[in-house]
């Protein structure tokens, strides 16, 4: 049908799952000038936004590329906010007063956390920050009491790969399609 449209596969992404049931407690080291604080009303957006830009144009990120400006700052608009997220789980890593990465989850069922988004900065990338990162988020979800978390991602991402490594689940796949 899409072949018909001048419409050509343009990448896979895949929901993925992890049961916390499976998680056992992980040393999550930081160097002492990296903090990673749960995300408060009061974190700037803006920053976070700046952030999230800076590692997804630097980044493997297929549908960044695709989007101008404004769809930009709407789509991350759309992954959450300060009321949205679910604060224990969220966290952002700071070293001095620079926000250097971020995850973002939000309520996603029944026990379940959804991770609508995580990303380091490109300049702290390669140091174990989103593993440690995803890990705290993990952690937390599961002293809250919840049974599993979920993401989608897409599976040419680097991310993809840690979040493979760490045990999660594909548990859906989606091809998107891009006119030509």
């Amino acid at each position: 049908m899409y072949a018909s449209q001048d419409f050509l596969p343009h990448r896979v992404g895949v929901e993925m799952k992890y049961s916390l049931s499976a998680l056992t407690h992980y040393d999550l080291f930081l160097p002492p000038n990296i903090k990673a604080l749960p995300i408060s009303k009061e974190t700037s957006f803006d920053e976070l936004y700046s952030c999230w830009c800076d590692a997804f144009s630097a980044g493997d990120s297929l549908f960044f590329s695709d989007l101008n400006d404004q769809q930009r700052r709407d789509f991350f608009n759309s992954l959450g906010n300060a009321g949205s997220l679910n604060r224990d789980a969220s966290f952002i890593l700071l070293k001095g007063s620079q926000i250097i990465g971020l995850s973002f989850v939000l309520p996603g069922g029944q026990k379940n956390l959804h991770i609508s988004n995580m990303c380091i900065h490109p300049d702290f990338q390669g140091n174990g920050f989103g593993k440690a990162i995803l890990l705290r988020s993990m952690q937390s979800a599961k002293e809250q009491g919840y049974k599993t978390m979920s993401l989608f991602t897409d599976t040419h991402m680097v991310a993809y790969k840690l979040y493979c490594n760490i045990g999660w689940q594909v548990t859906g796949k989606q091809i998107i399609y891009r006119r030509e």
